[in-house]
């Protein structure tokens, strides 16, 4: 066909070995490796998967947390009210928590005489503004230190939270480099064994079992484009196709096909100190 030029092209590549045969035998294992290294692999890919997700949905937290340090530079008062206030939560309840029965909150909800400890912590601006509060002594000295900690808190916690960001994004990218280099490795495994499947043929009679046979099914496809106006002029077209007018009005190519389709029955007898077969048969 290359001889011809007519530029073949597989379209079917199968083969049924009987279940008996050292052939079948042979490659079943051969198709259990492959499945076995792709298995492996993706198992890598499932776990770097996961890695991913879980960095997206922390940069998403972090992103969130980060517009609310904006919030505070904000020129809008109650964006800047807002933002200090969902801080001020956030620390209650991951940092100030630490401090156990101590905690602004469970000496608030478990104590008597600190009621107002939540309500004159998130009111207060500063230690100085505490002043300025209606509360007792007692609250007011436990209410100053914590509002001079979560200033500090906001100060740092910002700069780590920017660096952790950075961090993310970073590995992040590492990631997805690494489930990219994965894919490309597992394309290899998963298509040698998909190759190596045996097409079902079992009721063809030709195939008996226990017998050592085997049929190899190929289809090619080969095309040569075509002279439209030589082809008209050896009457293998109409002459109607020969005309200018026709011709003119050409807008794409046309192709001769021929489509060859074998198959073949065999005896696979593997070739002495050598890996592969050989197969004597009949072709159909």
């Amino acid at each position: 066909m290359n001889n011809f030029g007519l530029a073949p092209e597989k379209l079917v590549d199968n083969f049924s070995s009987t279940p008996g045969s050292g052939h079948f035998a042979e490659l079943g294992q051969r198709a259990t490796i492959m499945q076995q290294q792709a298995t492996k692999i993706l198992g890598d890919v499932n776990t770097v998967l996961r890695s991913v997700l879980n960095i997206i949905y922390d940069l998403k937290e972090f992103r969130m947390r980060l517009q609310h340090y904006d919030g505070l530079k904000s020129k809008k008062s109650e964006e800047q009210e807002a933002s200090m206030l969902a801080l001020k939560q956030i620390w209650m309840d991951k940092v100030d928590i630490a401090k156990g029965n101590s905690s602004i909150k469970a000496m608030a909800l478990g104590q008597a005489g600190y009621q107002t400890l939540i309500d004159a912590f998130l009111v207060a601006k500063d230690e100085k503004d505490v002043d300025k509060l209606d509360l007792n002594d007692r609250v007011k000295r436990i209410l100053k230190p914590r509002e001079r900690e979560f200033i500090i808190w906001i100060q740092e916690s910002e700069k780590e939270l920017k660096k952790r960001y950075e961090l993310e994004k970073t590995y992040l990218r590492s990631q997805v480099n690494s489930l990219k280099l994965y894919s490309r490795w597992v394309r290899p495994y998963l298509k040698a064994a998909q190759d190596l499947e045996s097409k079902d043929r079992s009721r063809d009679p030709v195939l008996v079992k226990t017998f050592n046979t085997i049929i190899l099914e190929l289809t090619l496809l080969g095309k040569n484009k075509m002279d439209i106006i030589e082809e008209a002029a050896k009457g293998n077209l109409p002459n109607d196709f020969a005309k200018p007018r026709f011709v003119n009005g050409i807008k794409r190519n046309y192709y001769s096909c021929i489509l060859v389709d074998f198959i073949f029955r065999g005896i696979p007898q593997k070739v002495s100190q050598q890996s592969h077969y050989a197969f004597g048969g009949e072709q159909k």
